[in-house]
């Protein structure tokens, strides 16, 4: 994966960040040797810090970092967790797991795109296959759309 397509690369190209902000982006593979170690060493990079707002992508699959559908873990303890087997290039990855997640104060969930349209109808349906639909933060959780991720059937 390349240096533009990651999630914090817009982040880090944009913010100022002399500001208080801290970001602690995932470590990819290519950080270490494999990808069991680059999980744990963004789990020791993660232990003690409490994540004021997570803001996380979804995939139009449901998906939240790299917990996908039918291949996540409901009950992972570790804040950081290696993915062996994603369904989307790279197929090695390092993910936050859903209870790091949701033990941020506030997560901002991003669904944008005409790709999402189905993934926000199964928001709204609460379907529980989707990952997406088990992340709920400490003190809020919001979930942005745009135009083309609406509904058909909305107006803008």
């Amino acid at each position: 994966m390349s240096l533009e397509e990651r999630n914090d690369f817009a982040l880090r190209t944009n913010l100022d960040l002399t500001t208080r902000i801290h970001l602690h982006p995932v470590l990819s593979p290519e950080d270490v040797q494999d990808v069991e170690t680059a999980a744990k060493r963004y789990n020791a990079d993660l232990h003690g810090i409490e994540i004021d707002l997570a803001i996380v992508g979804v995939g139009p699959d449901g998906h939240v970092g790299s917990l996908f559908p039918d291949i996540w873990d409901e009950e992972e303890s570790r804040s950081a967790i290696a993915v062996l087997n994603s369904p989307k290039p790279p197929a090695v990855r390092v993910s936050l797991s859903m209870g790091k997640i949701n033990s941020s104060q506030r997560v901002w969930l991003l669904a944008c795109g005409e790709n999402k349209r189905d993934v926000v109808n199964g928001i709204r349906a609460n379907d529980l296959h989707l990952p997406v639909n088990h992340v709920s933060a400490r003190q809020e959780t919001l979930v942005f759309i745009d135009g083309n991720s609406s509904p058909a059937d909305e107006s803008h």
